[in-house]
């Protein structure tokens, strides 16, 4: 594994200069939308911040620079931080992610599996929740 990416909402007080629906969040209260991707040590490699609202990952994603970055350049073909050996460079995403050649997502639980796509799964689910851990991290120190 390269890294892990996703995304969480950043808790803010009540925006004052801005529509205060544009930051209000579904589950109450008022956020930033952040995506992060972290390594196997929990270090943040890529930060994006300042989405409002209840944007899902996909659309961050497509709007941040990251993406733009890799589509657009390469990043990871000459980012050492992420290529590793012989293996392509890649992320760890959620189903919330698309599949695309930089990003591996599990596969669909519904539906019949082969075995090696079951083991797939189980060893996503090992390797993607060091983000989750990352973020628990950041949250707890920056109450």
């Amino acid at each position: 594994m390269q890294g892990a990416i996703d995304g969480t909402h950043i808790s803010i007080v009540k925006p004052i200069l801005c529509h205060e629906s544009y930051y209000y969040h579904k589950l109450g209260g008022y956020s930033l939308v952040a995506q992060v991707v972290v390594d196997y040590k929990k270090k943040f490699a890529h930060v994006f911040v300042g989405f409002p609202r209840n944007l899902n990952d996909s659309m961050v994603l497509h709007k941040s620079t990251l993406y733009r970055k890799v589509e657009n350049h390469g990043l990871f073909a000459y980012d050492p931080r992420f290529y590793q050996h012989w293996f392509p460079p890649n992320l760890l995403g959620d189903k919330g992610y698309p599949l695309i050649t930089w990003i591996t997502t599990p596969f669909k639980e519904e539906g019949h599996h082969i075995v090696l796509e079951l083991l797939y799964n189980t060893m996503h689910k090992w390797g993607h929740p060091i983000v989750d851990n990352a973020f628990g991290i950041l949250k707890k120190t920056f109450r």
